[in-house]
């Protein structure tokens, strides 16, 4: 039921009557770009989680996808907003890889030069915008 519910993209309640006597409902939309269909950040093999911002931990994400009838996860703590989301599917897209090499039975790929760079580059736009 966890999957069900990280995956919904939005959700209107049922009408209920409140304690005055009224009619409400409530609608929500989940804030997850990677699930919405007709957003530019829309990854397609994504299946939900959950965005989060606070002023310590900064801009985050738990992103999962479904690759190659497996579930993984990526966790990304302290991004910029206008990252967040490439910085995801980066690593949803480098598990791909490292799952396929490893079903091949090699040896798990590194984390590939290109990828440590966009992190570290990321990481210090990130310490200027707090300085």
């Amino acid at each position: 039921q966890f999957r069900e519910i990280v995956a919904t993209t939005d959700y209107q309640t049922a009408e209920f009557v409140t304690a005055s006597g009224g009619v409400y409902s409530r609608h929500w939309e989940n804030t997850n770009r990677l699930i919405q269909p007709d957003d530019d950040h829309y990854y397609a093999p994504a299946t939900g989680i959950k965005t989060g911002t606070t002023q310590e931990a900064g801009n985050c994400l738990v992103s999962s996808a479904l690759v190659q009838d497996r579930l993984v996860i990526a966790v990304v703590l302290g991004s910029l907003p206008e990252s967040i989301w490439s910085d995801s599917v980066l690593l949803l897209e480098y598990a791909r890889t490292a799952v396929m090499v490893d079903l091949n039975g090699y040896p798990a790929a590194e984390l590939p030069e290109k990828l440590q760079d966009i992190f570290n580059k990321s990481r210090q736009t990130r310490h200027s915008a707090l300085s």
